[in-house]
C-alpha cells in the first residue's frame, strides 16, 4: 500500500474517491471525533490523525515523516 493510498484509508475511502467524497468523509468522522463532542479515550489522537489525512489527500502533497501514530 503507498503512504497515499493510507491516508485515503484512514478516511475510510478508495484513492479513486472525488474530491467531494472526501471532503463529505472528513466532515463525518470529524463531527465524531472532534474533542468538544466525544470525550472517548483516543478520540483526540483520531481528530488530529483524521486532519493530517484531510490535508494531505487535499494538497496532494506527501509528509516528510509518517503519521505520529496508527489509526
Amino acid at each position: 500500500m503507498s503512504q497515499l493510498n493510507k491516508y485515503y484509508s484512514i478516511l475510510g475511502l478508495s484513492p479513486n474517491a472525488s474530491k467531494d467524497e472526501v471532503k463529505r468523509k472528513y466532515r463525518e468522522l470529524a463531527l465524531k471525533h472532534h474533542p468538544d463532542i466525544n470525550n472517548a479515550p483516543g478520540s483526540q489522537e483520531k481528530f488530529i490523525i483524521i486532519n493530517e489525512a484531510y490535508e494531505i489527500i487535499t494538497n496532494n502533497k506527501l509528509p516528510k515523516k509518517p503519521l505520529a501514530s496508527s489509526y
